[in-house]
This record gives C-alpha cells, sequence and structure tokens, in this order.
C-alpha cells in the first residue's frame, strides 16, 4: 500500500529498502544503514531548537526514559554537528542526531521538496519518520506526525500491528 504525500514524488515505500548511508552524529559517533541489526526509528526533522522539532525530539526522550518506547531512534536533519550537539545537550537527548548537511539521505528517501509557508512555496525537509527493520527493510512510515505526541503515535501503530 502506498502513502502518498503531496509533492513528494520519490518518498520511500513501505517494502522498499532504506538507502545506505554514512552520517555523523552528535555523540561523535558515524551512523550507516547497517548500524542496527534490529528494528528502529529513523526520524526526519527540519530544523533543531524549533518549536516543533523540539516538542517531538522531547515526546520521543520522555518515552525512551520512561521505558515506553523501546526503539532504537535515530533522528536526522540538516542542521552541523554542531548544532546537533547543542540541540541534544539543551534538551538532554539521549538518542544519536544525524548531521545530514547535504540532505543526501533525506533526498535518498524523498523527504526533500517543495513546501508552502504562509503562502510562500519553498524546498525544504518534510518531517517523516520510518520505521526499518534488521534487514533495512522500510516497515511503515509515518507522514502525518503529532510532535508532542509522536511516540505514542509510534507505539499505537507498534501495538496495532503486533510489533
Amino acid at each position: 500500500m502506498s502513502i502518498v504525500v503531496k509533492n513528494l514524488p520519490n518518498l520511500l515505500q513501505p517494502g522498499e529498502q532504506f538507502p545506505q548511508f554514512s552520517l555523523e552524529a552528535n555523540d561523535g559517533k558515524t551512523y550507516t544503514n547497517t548500524s542496527f541489526k534490529e528494528l528502529h526509528l529513523v526520524y526526519f526533522y527540519p530544523k533543531a531548537n524549533t518549536p516543533g522539532c523540539t516538542a517531538q525530539a522531547c515526546s520521543l526522550e520522555q518515552a525512551l526514559s520512561e521505558h515506553a518506547f523501546k526503539l532504537p531512534v535515530l533522528g536526522v536533519s540538516p542542521d552541523p554537528v554542531e548544532k546537533q550537539v547543542k540541540f541534544a545537550q539543551k534538551y538532554n537527548l539521549t538518542f544519536p542526531l544525524l548531521a545530514d548537511t547535504e540532505l543526501s539521505l533525506a533526498k535518498a528517501c524523498g523527504v526533500y521538496g517543495p513546501k508552502t509557508l504562509y503562502g510562500k512555496v519553498y524546498d525544504g525537509l518534510h518531517r517523516i519518520a520510518f520505521l526499518v527493520d534488521g534487514d533495512g527493510k522500510i516497515v511503515t512510515l509515518f507522514t502525518k506526525i503529532k510532535t508532542k505526541e509522536f511516540a505514542q503515535q509510534v507505539n499505537a501503530w507498534l501495538e496495532e500491528n503486533n510489533l
């Protein structure tokens, strides 16, 4: 079943392979598409330290700290590593935040494209998340994200699908 997002014709779909990547994170490590051998969440956010992105990251962090969320998480944005470090420190985020400064992973996943803000169209990163299995196959994606309730959205999907 295809998940359609307006203006994103190349958005990767469930059943497709998550693209190869190698990106530096706020923790000083380099992560690749083979860093996790189990089900994990890769979520794209437009910009660190903005209200929506902060709410989304804090939703995940709170669920992780309360053990209500058991998946490994990778956050990805176009921000440089230094900004990712400050974002993680400011909000005590314990999961890796990857710096996709060249937008290579975002474009490979099809999450970069036209957006509209206040009637003005521009190219930008869409807030989309992928659930990826241990073999690198996309299980599902989340396109209608409620930033403050994101962890609950993912958990609800996992429960509905007995994962």
